[in-house]
């Protein structure tokens, strides 16, 4: 928090006043659905802003721009949710289990791949730990 307790406070509220008429709105058009896309929206505006604020407090002159990373991950993650609902609607007569464990496998699967090609530094990195843990595990395995 850096000492600084209160400007997530005062953003996460702000954002939450806002989004209010919203969530009443898309809870009543909508229901859970809606719901859900109010709150993942206002949710990424706070990450979004709070980044910001802290960018402008700790970046060094040279540091890359936020939106270098916000743009190629707003694109992968609505690739992301395309993918997904497209597979909802292909397994739409599978028990909730199975069809919730291959959405969201689809989901995360195209959205992580989508932000590697897309050489989002952050996401390269994950992928590049997650690939040598299990290319170790597969040795140990053999």
């Amino acid at each position: 928090a850096m000492q600084n307790t209160w400007t997530p406070t005062v953003v996460g509220s702000l954002i939450m006043l806002l989004a209010y008429p919203l969530y009443a709105w898309a809870g009543r058009e909508h229901g859970g659905a809606g719901l859900a896309l109010v709150s993942s929206g206002a949710i990424s505006l706070y990450v979004i802003l709070l980044g910001v604020l802290l960018r402008r407090r700790i970046a060094a002159p040279n540091s890359p721009r936020i939106i270098t990373v916000v743009l190629p991950m707003a694109l992968a993650v609505g690739l992301g949710i395309a993918a997904g609902e497209g597979m909802e609607r292909l397994l739409s007569g599978m028990p909730v289990l199975i069809n919730g464990a291959l959405v969201g496998l689809t989901a995360g699967g195209v959205c992580l791949t989508t932000a590697g090609l897309l050489r989002v530094s952050e996401v390269s990195e994950v992928l590049g730990i997650v690939r040598r843990k299990i290319g170790q595990r597969a040795k140990r395995a053999s």
